[in-house]
């Protein structure tokens, strides 16, 4: 009886000691489908950092109660000592540059004119992700003058939710169960957070431009991915009319704003620079 016993014992913590090992292999081949290389990991958590220190970073070079709003009951609003036009802009043209770099690191100048020369075309489909992301990357600055970065972060959380819905339309890519519930967490917890942020106030300008920001940077986001997809140019070369168009963009927004000679004037980029 007690070898019987024993032997149960025995049996039942080698199955118990066998499922904790099943989650683990089925947790690190998870891990590797989704991350099949260093390189994928390394550009994922990357691009995670970048994201999250480009918030902070623009929070901590706002200076705080410059001027009251009389709608918020003269609640102080933070504003910035440099033009935020102008950052997105040199943002843009460092970007260009960048491109340009790398496709002239892997292809010989007359290559990479004659890819451009030969593909035109694209130029003109790149104009709606750079027109999209232009409104982005503007009405960011009037965002984090509003929210703190935590807050803001939470709200363009939704981001996830209707760039999978997108996903599943236009490039049929069927939602697993859970990456539904996933979809459906993210988007109570922005609930959650907005019902605290209001509590009583009305639908108002501050949650009306994370909302288009929202919409931009998905419908940019699936539509840039489109383009680069369907596309035979390498990413570097097709990156160059994108980045290209969003320096137009950028000056035709300075345009509609009467701010073009003043933004890209010495003494607002150096004082961009300076931060």
């Amino acid at each position: 009886h007690y070898f019987i016993q024993s032997n149960l014992s025995f049996r039942v913590g080698m199955i118990g000691i066998g499922k904790v090992w099943e989650r683990k292999l089925r947790f690190v081949d998870g891990f590797y489908k989704l991350f099949p290389d260093f390189r994928s990991f390394f550009i994922f958590t990357s691009y995670i950092a970048l994201s999250c220190a480009h918030g902070l970073l623009v929070r901590a070079s706002q200076k705080k109660g410059t001027h009251t709003d009389p709608e918020l009951d003269g609640a102080t609003i933070s504003s910035y000592d440099y033009n935020p036009a102008t950052v997105v802009l040199l943002g843009e043209f460092c970007k260009l540059l960048v491109s340009l770099g790398l496709s002239l690191h892997d292809y010989s100048a007359r290559a990479v004119v004659g890819m451009l020369s030969q593909n035109r075309e694209l130029a003109l489909k790149y104009i709606v992700p750079a027109i999209l992301y232009c409104i982005y990357n503007n009405l960011m600055f009037i965002s984090l003058a509003n929210y703190d970065p935590a807050s803001y972060y939470i709200l363009m959380q939704f981001r996830v939710v209707v760039t999978g819905v997108l996903f599943q339309v236009i490039f049929k890519k069927c939602l697993t169960r859970s990456q539904w519930l996933s979809l459906l967490i993210l988007t109570l917890g922005c609930v959650v957070r907005q019902a605290g942020l209001v509590t009583g106030v009305v639908l108002d300008g501050k949650i009306v431009t994370v909302a288009v920001q929202v919409f931009c940077s998905c419908m940019a986001g699936v539509y840039n991915e489109f383009l680069l997809k369907s596309g035979s140019l390498p990413v570097s070369v097709q990156n160059l009319f994108f980045y290209a168009d969003s320096l137009l963009c950028n000056l035709v927004w300075l345009g509609f704003e009467g701010n073009v000679f003043k933004a890209l004037s010495y003494e607002s980029i150096r004082t961009t620079w300076s931060y």
